[in-house]
């Protein structure tokens, strides 16, 4: 009995892997688009400190695309640092093409500092993505922390004349 329980769960587990896969399969064969679809853009974004100073220094940028089937591609990580007004951007655009309308490319910026919690932020470009400018697509990012700057120690007196 425990024999036949094992194989029936076997089997309906089978039938449903594949009934996801063949779904799966059906949603990007039925979003396909008719025609490859290039996309150029670049990322840009300003980084806040919960008192609304500007964060100035490290940050980690990533983006990847995401195909209609789960598959990942055209990973890429940069190290960064952010400039006057908290503002950053990559050093180059970064062009993706699309085939499918459910892929996507997704860009990342995260912020870690000792003591805090690492804080991110994430945006998404689709194949009708637009914009009048050239590149096709300027994407930003903009992230508030949730902590407040070090106090600055440079400018406190030592209290003795």
């Amino acid at each position: 009995m425990k024999n036949l329980l094992l194989l029936l769960s076997i089997i309906a587990g089978s039938g449903y892997i594949l009934t996801q896969t063949a779904c799966s399969e059906d949603k990007c064969e039925n979003t396909s688009l008719a025609s490859t679809v290039k996309k150029s853009f670049f990322v840009s974004g300003k980084i806040l400190y919960q008192n609304y100073e500007p964060y100035n220094g490290p940050l980690h940028f990533s983006i990847y695309k995401e195909y209609c089937d789960g598959t990942i591609s055209g990973s890429w990580g940069y190290d960064l640092e952010s400039r006057a007004y908290g503002e950053w951007f990559t050093p180059s655009y970064f062009i993706y093409k699309f085939d499918n309308t459910e892929d996507f490319v997704l860009a990342c910026v995260s912020v870690s500092q000792d003591g805090h919690p690492r804080e991110d932020v994430c945006g998404k470009v689709e194949y009708n993505t637009t914009s009048v400018d050239w590149p096709d697509y300027e994407l930003k990012l903009f992230l508030q922390l949730s902590w407040n700057p070090p106090p600055d120690t440079t400018s406190q007196s030592s209290g003795s004349n």
